[in-house]
């Protein structure tokens, strides 16, 4: 939560208590909190924890009469990188039962979770993660917590279709739900269900609320506690389209003839600095090619014969169902690739890190289509950064066939708990078939490859090297039947012969 005092930002005290001096601070600080009510209003520093909404918020309809359990979010995003310390929602005493506080990644994967302690109080109720979770600027995330026996506070046509709720760099889009348990994605009558987060911003910040026209007819709380609803803005023109782009040639050093060099920082990504992108980050334009930009946030492909080149992404690329035929070369993907349901997608010479503990490469048939052909060649997986409750795999594929893997650098390094495997290719969505995985390294994870039931026969798995630090063992195949068809060349890295999956 953060109060407001003619937009000075206030926190609430149980987030300043000091027990005795700053070393205490810091020990209370990781220990669950739940508190309710709103208590007195002191100003804070431009770093300080806060949240979207004030203490003193009093919803119109604090304890809905419905007892069916629900799940109940609100998707924010802030301008600057920092950290979600704690879940907060508004309760009463009607709201009963274990309540769960969840953070979800832009992918859909849950990042963190919390328990609430149960109470009666009326008013604002926090619980701690037990480490704080990253999040990424310009990236939208949602925070719910489960109500197990309804009775949960509204106010209905207040929070999205347009209008937003920002405080300092946080602004909440939507107000989401779902009946049961689970990621609450819906939208309901443009509903606001009171859920916040506590936020810290990772450095200082001179942003400031500014007063904006309020929307149309909304029962609000008190004018002078309230943050400033805002519309969404517009979104800027797509690049220059292109026909029919090109692909990049791979530079000779990267891919010497009969071989493959190992993928690093000097043949991969982008070179050069690329200037500020401009344009829209949901691409619909057929043939578009974005060269030598940095663009914020994620990048949504939507249109055939995309081309994204020698740029900087400071998180996901998305591709999706319409994005057939895109081609990511030469780039640095901060938050990771996402291809799903599009065919002929080809990813190359391509440095990629993760958003929140989100896979570097996921490749899906999210959208019910199974993919037809994707190459992903000469990339490197760096910069990993691992959220609690985190799944983690560096390429993960179910539902795709003719599937390329060639020649990439999947070193995880020292094993963390939120490894799964470098290479995860799962049964689930029609699984996969005519999988080739050539000439990699594909070191660390828990297990350096998962493998579930092909759906045409096993994958190819030819001349890569395997090992590093991995957790439990090189290869976990589902059955016999989830073995590699063919399985030669392999090494470890010391060149001794290996069978990956005996």
């Amino acid at each position: 939560m953060s109060p407001l005092a003619t937009h000075r930002k206030v926190l609430r005290p149980h987030l300043l208590k000091v027990l005795v001096g700053a070393l205490a601070f810091s020990v209370v600080a990781g220990l669950p909190l739940v508190l309710g009510g709103a208590g007195s209003l002191a100003p804070v520093s431009a770093t300080s924890s806060y949240g979207i909404w004030s203490d003193s918020v009093e919803p119109p309809v604090p304890a809905v009469d419905d007892p069916s359990s629900v799940t109940l979010g609100v998707e924010f995003a802030s301008d600057t990188g920092g950290v979600v310390k704690a879940i907060q929602y508004y309760g009463t005493s009607a709201n009963t039962g274990q309540h769960v506080g969840q953070l979800w990644g832009p992918r859909g994967g849950l990042l963190a979770s919390v328990k609430f302690t149960n109470t009666t109080t009326r008013g604002w109720r926090t619980a701690r993660f037990t480490k704080p979770v990253k999040i990424r600027p310009g990236v939208r995330y949602i925070a719910s917590y489960r109500a197990p026996n309804g009775r949960h506070a509204i106010d209905r046509d207040s929070l999205g279709g347009g209008r937003t709720v920002s405080t300092r760099d946080l602004t909440a889009f939507r107000g989401t739900y779902l009946a049961g348990t689970g990621r609450p994605t819906r939208t309901v009558n443009d509903s606001n269900y009171f859920v916040d987060v506590v936020f810290r911003p990772r450095k200082a910040t001179t942003k400031t609320s500014t007063p904006t026209p309020a929307p149309t007819a909304t029962t609000s709380p008190t004018a002078t506690s309230t943050p400033t609803p805002t519309t969404s803005p517009t979104a800027t023109t797509s690049p220059t389209a292109m026909t029919s782009p090109t692909a990049t040639t791979s530079p000779t050093a990267t891919q010497p003839a009969g071989g493959c060099v190992r993928p690093d920082a000097s043949n991969t990504g982008h070179t050069g600095t690329p200037t500020g992108y401009t344009g829209s980050t949901f691409v619909t334009t057929p043939g578009t090619v974005i060269d030598g930009k940095t663009i914020t946030g994620t990048l949504t492909i939507a249109a055939p014969n995309v081309t994204i080149r020698n740029s900087r992404v400071t998180d996901l690329i998305l591709v999706t169902r319409s994005g057939t035929d895109a081609l990511i070369s030469h780039v640095s993907a901060e938050g990771g690739v996402a291809v799903s349901s599009a065919h002929r997608a080809v990813v190359e010479y391509t440095e990629l890190g993760n958003a929140n503990g989100d896979d570097s490469l996921h490749v899906t048939s999210d959208d019910g289509v199974f993919i037809d052909g994707v190459t992903i060649r000469n990339n490197w997986i760096n910069g990993l950064v691992m959220a609690e409750g985190a799944h983690y795999d560096g390429l993960q594929v179910r539902g795709a066939k003719n599937v390329l893997v060639q020649c990439n650098d999947f070193d995880l390094g020292a094993w963390q708990f939120e490894y799964n495997a470098a290479i995860y290719f799962e049964n689930d969505n029609g699984g996969y078939s005519g999988a080739r995985v050539i000439d990699n390294w594909i070191l660390g994870g828990a297990f350096n490859l998962m493998l579930g039931h092909a759906s045409g026969g096993g994958a190819v798995l030819t001349g890569n090297r395997v090992g590093g630090d991995y957790h439990w063992d090189i290869c976990r195949a589902d059955s016999a039947a989830a073995k590699p068809a063919v399985q030669t060349g392999n090494t470890y890295l010391n060149g001794d012969p290996v069978v990956p999956c005996p």
